[in-house]
């Protein structure tokens, strides 16, 4: 009898604080990230929760809508200027100067990125823009 409580007292505490699926067509996914997987200043886990509050570089007409997270440009969304941008076999990168348009031929020594061996600058008079912000895709 002791035991049937206990585990009844188990039970009902991680059902009331387990996440409950959310259906999309024949699959679905967690609600959220699990709070122990979670980056915390005080906890190394993964970045869900970074993300889910981190800015947005969009136009004020696109907020509200759905956000394309898997296409060569949707590193413009959440970096400042943008990060690398695949556009074979050339990569460009906005920056707060302007953009840079180049054709790496090798990898850096870790392996994990493309050198830029020589780069062309596109530079404006002026230019100094606070950010990129994305406003429209498709």
């Amino acid at each position: 009898m002791k035991y049937n409580l206990l585990l009844l007292g188990i039970t009902l505490v991680f059902s009331l604080s387990a996440q409950q699926p959310v259906q999309l067509g024949k699959g679905g996914y967690a609600e959220y990230t699990p709070l122990y997987k979670s980056r915390t200043d005080e906890h190394g886990g993964d970045q869900s929760r970074f993300m889910e509050t981190r800015k947005i570089y969009i136009t004020e007409k696109q907020r509200g809508l759905p956000i394309p997270t898997n296409d060569w440009w949707t590193d413009m969304l959440t970096t400042q200027y943008s990060g690398n941008l695949w556009v074979y076999p050339q990569m460009a990168k906005a920056e707060e100067y302007g953009l840079s348009v180049a054709f790496p031929k090798d990898w850096e020594a870790t392996g994990h990125e493309l050198k830029w061996a020589s780069q062309i600058e596109i530079l404006g008079k002026k230019f100094k823009p606070t950010a990129a912000e994305v406003d429209n895709w498709g």
